[in-house]
């Protein structure tokens, strides 16, 4: 049996990825709600690309969902 191993960096950026998602439906111009919705269905391979290819706003969104929900972003 063969297991796929996901790379660390794709598993972080799929635990943001529902932060990102909310963040842009939310505060998003049209086209980041549509960056939205495209992350909404894509797999991990191509969350990464929309991840890399507008990594401005993809922190963006993480500081925006920080800002709306900051006890979740804290330490434990």
């Amino acid at each position: 049996m063969t297991e796929k191993v996901i790379d660390l960096n794709i598993w972080i950026i799929l635990n943001e990825q529902h932060k990102v998602v909310w963040a842009w439906e939310h505060f998003g111009g049209s086209f980041t709600k549509g960056l939205a919705q495209a992350l909404m269905h894509a797999d991990p391979q191509n969350t990464k690309k929309i991840h890399d290819t507008w990594p401005e706003y993809w922190e963006e969104a993480l500081d925006q969902y920080a800002k709306a929900y900051p006890v979740q972003n804290q330490p434990l």
